[in-house]
């Protein structure tokens, strides 16, 4: 791998001293350190096998990652404090056809799922070298990747497997990595599984007990049946086949002189009450909501309303969707853009974010009193200023100059 990588550098035209030059020496030692740290792909299919088994988790997930991938991701330069809409961008023109096999929902979608349930997402950019603007983009699965961290180049590259176990070697500018915080790594993120990861996995084993007890045992709760006298071998096993039939046809087993007290029944497990079956699934339910998607609980639950389902999805957007939202077009920022030639290009995402909009007529009107029209044009809905000398009075002026 290292050979591979540093023939492919040194043929590009760069050279080591260059790449670790960007990096300060501790932070190339903590690379050099997590050589021999990084998970393998086995945690992150767990992590994602869970959208598969756990109902809460995928709706979590899903609506987080549809409602993100919805909303619209506009490419805008800077110019001094502003930033100025390029309409139509060659970046916005590919996201809509990244490759061949994915739209572009399905690509969106792909990365805030595989973020939030494994703490990383991976594109591959598909281009000739760094500095060029990608002609592709592909999702990559996480538990298919791995980052390799280096002690002279920071991330010296990273190995994906296809499957059959031959590791193919990509370049650092050949990825973009979107990863959650992780408080004790700096090369992978934490997946949101692993603080609900006992309370899935209880919750999960609930539910088959669930299917169980009303698919095989046919909802009849488990228990002993004692028997005062000793049966002989052939008397038992009828007995058994019976039970066993009786239980299969929902049938109640009925026994003939066996006197008083010669037969008794045990409970060998305690009842639906007494675990709170129900109460304990709700809790789980809106722990994984928290983790996931804080405000779907509210949105979701039975005796919901109008005010709570509001409350529910501000959250949602406020707290879950909108943070999804700015830090992958943070990522896209510092990754992508500069490939089409300028360091000023920002990538911004449409704000949809529930607003108070009598609080903002409220403010727009405190603010006119002391702005001109061109000011708040600009402040409130971004317009271009008028061209004439009604851009610099007050609201008041125009309305007496009126009259």
């Amino acid at each position: 791998m290292a050979n591979i990588i540093d023939r492919l550098v040194t043929r590009l035209g760069y050279t080591k001293a260059q790449q670790s030059a960007q990096y300060p020496s501790w932070a190339l030692e903590a690379a050099d350190a997590a050589r021999f740290d990084i998970p393998s792909g086995a945690l992150y299919e767990q992590q994602a096998s869970m959208y598969q088994r756990i109902s809460w988790v995928y709706m979590a997930v899903k609506i987080v990652a549809q409602t993100a991938a919805a909303v619209e991701l506009d490419v805008k330069r800077e110019e001094g404090e502003e930033l100025v809409d390029i309409p139509n961008h060659e970046f916005e023109r590919l996201l809509r056809r990244p490759n061949p096999s994915e739209s572009r929902s399905e690509l969106l979608e792909a990365l805030y799922s595989y973020r939030s349930l494994c703490g990383n997402a991976f594109w591959f950019l598909n281009r000739m070298r760094p500095d060029a603007p990608p002609d592709e983009i592909w999702t990559v699965r996480p538990d298919r990747l791995r980052v390799v961290p280096d002690g002279k180049s920071y991330i010296r590259g990273y190995l994906y497997d296809p499957g059959d176990g031959q590791e193919v070697p990509l370049e650092p500018w050949q990825i973009v990595h979107f990863k959650a915080f992780h408080p004790l790594h700096r090369f992978v993120g934490l997946s949101g599984i692993e603080p609900v990861a006992i309370d899935a996995m209880t919750d999960n084993k609930m539910a088959e007990w669930n299917a169980r007890l009303f698919g095989q045992e046919n909802a009849r709760l488990p228990g002993i049946i004692a028997f005062a006298d000793r049966i002989n071998d052939t008397d038992w096993k009828r007995l058994q086949r019976e039970a066993s039939d009786s239980a299969n046809k929902r049938r109640q087993m009925m026994l003939r002189g066996v006197g008083a007290g010669g037969v008794q029944w045990i409970q060998a497990a305690a009842t639906l009450r007494d675990m709170e079956f129900i109460a304990g699934r709700q809790f789980t339910k809106e722990e994984i909501f928290g983790v996931f998607a804080p405000g779907l609980a509210s949105m979701l639950a039975v005796n919901a309303n109008e005010a709570s389902g509001r409350v529910g999805y501000k959250t949602l957007i406020d707290l879950a969707v909108w943070p999804a939202l700015t830090s992958t077009s943070e990522k896209i920022t510092n990754d992508v853009l500069p490939a089409y030639g300028s360091d000023n290009l920002v990538a911004k995402p449409t704000d949809i974010r529930v607003t108070d909009r009598a609080l903002e007529l409220q403010e727009q009107s405190v603010y006119s009193r002391v702005h001109t029209i061109n000011e708040i044009r600009q402040e409130f809905y971004n317009d271009d200023p008028l061209a004439d000398e009604r851009g610099d009075l007050l609201p008041a002026q125009i309305g007496a100059a009126a009259t």
